[in-house]
């Protein structure tokens, strides 16, 4: 039998509970512990005795005896129980007991040699003079023997030995019996059939723990169950510690459990932490572990209750990985089928992590799915899908993420956030069940291959596709996809819907979905049945083209942009998944109004959908991102450099621009950016951006003053020097519009917003102002905020404020938390362009204490206070009371002692604003 090699450092944790589960505690007649009186020098034990008038019965007794002699002339520490505790037995025993009985007694409380309590262990077995052991233990509060007699006059010392009283006789074997109070060791002894576990017991040293200790509930192995064990097991190549492992398996610390008060099923943690599986009903009784019947219950013993079993309890360290599943009553089926599969043998001799199904997940599968429909080969893919082979992988060993191979080939996508989740539905519900050959991680839903899963729940196990699963529920087309088929999904990840996040966001829902349906085709194409180039025709009855160039499938959409297949033939029972890098797009209708199409996507250039010029500087690729890079060394005409796209313009509608942009490190600068004609008369609707090191999301809304084919998106950035960096560029067509560069209906300040007062630093913590110093800021338009930053402007000489078109909220994130436990108010100037603003218009700040990091999973708390807007086109000082700030979350109330973000939260139709000023003050 393999023995796990962690055993010997388990038992250093498991042992030590056992042996000192009662707690150590001796009293004296008042609370300040055991009397020790000064030492004699002339007199011996028995004299010293003798002059003690609390101990007069016990030297009557030893006269009687005549013991006078021998206790007067041997070395010897006598625990001498009181008078006290002579009293405290029953009534008559002391009168009852025989001459040889008391000599039993007395010499069950004399041990040879001089031993003063400094010279105590913390636990020892105590030979006496009557050949049995005591147990004696030793700690700040005091010593007590036999777990109950405690020391009330320690260290009385005569000329030859020591004395220390104690509370309570010890009672002798012969005497506990005769007085029908037999501790679990002498229950054992007397009835005969435990002889291999009494000397196992006694070997290891824990005899007295079992005598004297407790209570606790034993299952006690018969010698026919060692011997059987030992057949199978040589006892001699087991160590102590394994031995010691063993037999603290069988006992369970507290007040023992009676089988009449035992449920039908329940895990208890046995004396080495380890959990016993007990079952009990009419049928078959009282059953551990699944193996082991209780033959005999309740046999009762003075610190506890014995139930005899037929089969010896091992703990999971010598048990592979069936036998450990095999205990426990929540894998019945599972061991059933793997018993069925014949896969007893390959799972108990193979290195295997062990995803464990327990009954009430075979439950579930079995309302829908008839087991006696399922194959022999069916059930042993199953199974094995269920195992990952050649390694060991504890819950605390996984990352956040991971695709890993099962025995089958075909992957589990664990994730870890809190909880450990296989295939995004199956949760883990205990882990970390060890066996001799691997672990166990039981789940409460069971895995099922890709073959007996239709092509939604093959997109559901995939953590990379979560994106794609919310859209197709949130329109839909789930239960299209259930159907018969058959279809072939190309699934883009999470990262290609990332990449076009801000286009899907100014999609109308009919254009979503003729999104989604362009990846479906009707019909099962796996990646040996591509004739390329082959073209077919997808749900939404646009066609895409499908090519293979040396192994590697790729698809070209309408608009002339390509995706990559990167995991092919995911084959369910209505089809097949690939799983593209990128979104397809369609030819765009009109939907339900609002956008009117996509011009251009992707501007991160990997798709090339449409030839770039560039009057200067270069695509650049960074972890597997690419981008448009300048760096102009002299400041000419704006157009001088220059990057642009063709497209189709039409006159007097409007469109709205994205992209990301930024400069060098440390460093400001300007940008033209908008749509023109790319030949003469070269009209052009554009605005200038303001850029910093910090990459900023700019969205600009356009009317078209111009209308030609031979049109473009622009960018012109040779009037200043300096780096620029443009990516993730789209072009829509919608949106409200503005002309020439003029912002619409913005009204620009034409004023410095109002100064702040002069106050001491320590009273202010400043965001954003000239006034003040000012904190860290990662980001004053953070990746999830739903407005943008359009820039810093300059409105008065040297003074800067921030230009947000800021959507339905704004969040600004700090670099660390800032403490305002002892601030009393907010304050922030702000200025709304817009020239009409709906009744009901809001510009509220919030504070939270979400600190966008990975261990966290959204906001946990946040206050905020209502601000309504009546006036536009000058600025607004904002101050209020941090404790007029209401609950904004569900959590309830916020602890400010820690806040990491401030957004700005909008309702009605507000959406360019400046904003200076943002600061925290201590009135």
């Amino acid at each position: 039998m393999k023995i796990n090699n962690t055993i010997r450092k388990l038992l250093l944790f498991i042992i030590a509970p056992l042996l000192t589960i009662t707690l150590i505690t001796a009293c004296g007649s008042d609370d300040d512990g055991p009397v020790t009186p000064p030492p004699s020098s002339d007199l011996n034990l028995v004299e010293l005795a003798q002059s003690d008038d609390d101990f007069s019965i016990l030297v009557d007794v030893i006269v009687d005896l005549g013991l006078v002699e021998t206790l007067e002339s041997g070395d010897y520490t006598v625990f001498a129980p009181t008078n006290a505790a002579f009293n405290a037995l029953p009534e008559g025993v002391l009168e009852s007991l025989t001459e040889e009985q008391l000599l039993d007694i007395v010499t069950f409380h004399v041990t040879e040699g001089s031993v003063p309590s400094t010279a105590l262990q913390a636990q020892q077995d105590v030979e006496m003079l009557n050949e049995e052991n005591t147990l004696v233990q030793s700690s700040a509060a005091g010593v007590i023997v036999n777990g109950s007699s405690n020391v009330v006059k320690a260290d009385l010392e005569a000329t030859n030995g020591y004395i220390h009283g104690i509370d309570e006789v010890l009672l002798p074997r012969d005497i506990r019996i005769a007085l029908e109070i037999p501790n679990l060791v002498d229950v054992a002894e007397e009835a005969g059939a435990f002889t291999t576990l009494i000397d196992l017991v006694e070997s290891v040293g824990l005899t007295t723990t079992l005598q004297y200790l407790g209570p606790y509930t034993a299952f006690a192995p018969t010698d026919e169950a060692f011997e059987a064990l030992f057949a199978e097991v040589d006892p001699g190549s087991l160590t102590e510690e394994q031995i010691t492992f063993i037999l603290t398996y069988h006992v369970i610390a507290g007040p023992g459990i009676a089988s009449g008060d035992l449920a039908p099923e329940q895990a208890v943690e046995s004396a080495n932490e380890e959990l016993l599986y007990i079952t009990s009903d009419e049928e078959n009784g009282v059953v551990v572990n699944g193996n082991s019947t209780v033959v005999d219950a309740d046999v009762e013993a003075s610190n506890g209750i014995i139930h005899v079993v037929d089969n010896v309890l091992l703990p999971n360290a010598f048990l592979n990985t069936v036998q450990v599943a095999q205990k426990n009553y929540n894998f019945t089926q599972l061991v059933e089928l793997i018993v069925q599969a014949d896969l007893v043998e390959a799972v108990a001799s193979q290195e295997f992590t062990v995803f464990a199904p327990t009954n009430d997940a075979f439950a579930d599968l079995f309302a829908e799915v008839d087991p006696g429909s399922l194959t022999a080969e069916q059930v042993e893919e199953i199974l094995l899908y269920h195992t990952i082979p050649g390694e060991t992988i504890a819950s605390g060993d996984l990352q956040a993420q991971q695709a890993v191979p099962s025995t089958t080939d075909e992957n589990l996508y664990i994730t870890v956030n809190g909880d450990v989740v296989v295939n995004g539905n199956s949760t883990v519900v205990a882990a970390d069940v060890a066996s001799s050959n691997g672990i166990i991680h039981a789940v409460d839903t069971v895995l099922l291959p890709n073959a007996f899963v239709d092509i939604t729940a093959i997109a559901q196990k995939n953590y990379d596709l979560t994106s794609l699963v919310g859209l197709l529920v949130d329109f839909d087309l789930v239960t299209t996809l259930q159907g018969d088929g058959p279809f072939t999904v190309f699934a883009p990840t999470n990262a290609a819907f990332d990449a076009i996040s801000d286009v899907v966001g100014g999609l109308t829902n009919d254009q979503i979905v003729e999104v989604l349906t362009y990846h479906v085709l009707a019909a099962n194409v796996e990646s040996g049945d591509i004739m390329p180039p082959q073209t077919v025709e997808m749900l939404n009855e646009q066609d895409i083209t499908i090519n293979v160039d040396n192994g590697t499938v790729t698809i070209t959409d309408a608009a002339g942009g390509t995706a990559e297949v990167v995991v092919a033939d995911q084959v369910g029972t209505n089809g097949v998944v690939h799983i593209i890098d990128a979104v397809l797009i369609p030819e765009l209708g009109d939907g339900n109004g609002g956008v009117d199409g996509e011009l251009i996507t992707n501007g991160d250039f990997e798709s090339g959908r449409a030839p770039w010029t560039e009057g200067a500087g270069e695509i650049r690729e960074e972890g597997g991102n690419s981008f448009f890079f300048a760096d102009v060394l002299t400041a000419g005409n704006p157009w001088d450099v220059n990057l642009s796209q063709v497209v189709e313009i039409v006159e007097g509608e409007n469109y709205i621009l994205e992209f990301d942009a930024s400069t060098g490190a440390g460093n400001t600068r300007t940008m033209i950016a908008g749509i023109g004609q790319n030949e003469a008369p070269f009209d052009a609707n554009v605005k200038t951006v303001n850029l910093t090191d910090q990459t900023q999301r700019f969205t600009l809304e356009l009317t078209a003053d111009f209308g030609t084919a031979n049109s473009r998106v622009l960018f012109d950035m040779g009037a200043e020097t300096g780096v620029v960096v443009i990516d993730n560029v789209s072009l829509v067509q919608g949106g409200e519009g503005s002309s020439n560069g003029n912002g619409g209906d913005i009204a620009e300040p034409n004023a410095a917003a109002p100064t702040p007062p002069a106050r001491d630093a320590e009273d202010v913590i400043s965001i954003y102002s000239d006034s003040y110093s000012n904190i860290d800021v990662t980001s004053f338009a953070t990746e999830w905020s739903q407005g943008s930053l359009v820039g810093e402007v300059e409105i008065a000489d040297g003074d800067n404020v921030l230009l947000y078109d800021i959507g339905n909220f704004i969040g600004i994130q700090l670099d660390s938390a800032i403490d305002l436990t002892e601030f009393t108010h907010m304050s922030f100037d702000y200025w709304v362009a817009d020239e009409s603003v709906g009744a009901g218009a809001v510009l509220n700040p919030k504070l939270s204490n979400h600190g966008n990091l990975p261990e966290q999973d959204g906001e946990t708390s946040a206050i905020g206070s209502v601000n309504p807007v009546d006036t536009v086109g000058e600025w607004v000082s904002f101050d209020v009371a941090l404790d007029d700030f209401t609950a904004e979350s569900a959590s309830g109330e916020l602890d400010r002692e820690s806040i990491y973000q401030i957004l700005f939260t909008t309702a009605g139709t507000i959406r360019y604003v400046y904003i200076d000023n943002i600061y925290f003050y201590n009135e």
